[in-house]
């Protein structure tokens, strides 16, 4: 996590709340987390997931 920077964007799950998303570098949101999560959906709170391509 020292190494993400949180990048601005933010998007929103019905299903799961509002996310937030990381950079790494040029890598633009290729890391995202749900930080506070919907009413039942407590056990992904903090947790990251990546995706998309990496710039190297």
């Amino acid at each position: 996590m020292d190494l993400l920077t949180p990048s601005g964007t933010t998007t929103h799950c019905p299903f799961k709340g509002d996310t937030v998303y990381f950079s790494l570098g040029e890598n633009q949101d290729i890391a995202w987390s749900y930080e506070q999560p919907i009413k039942g959906m407590e056990t992904i709170a903090g947790r990251v997931a990546f995706g998309g391509e990496v710039n190297e």
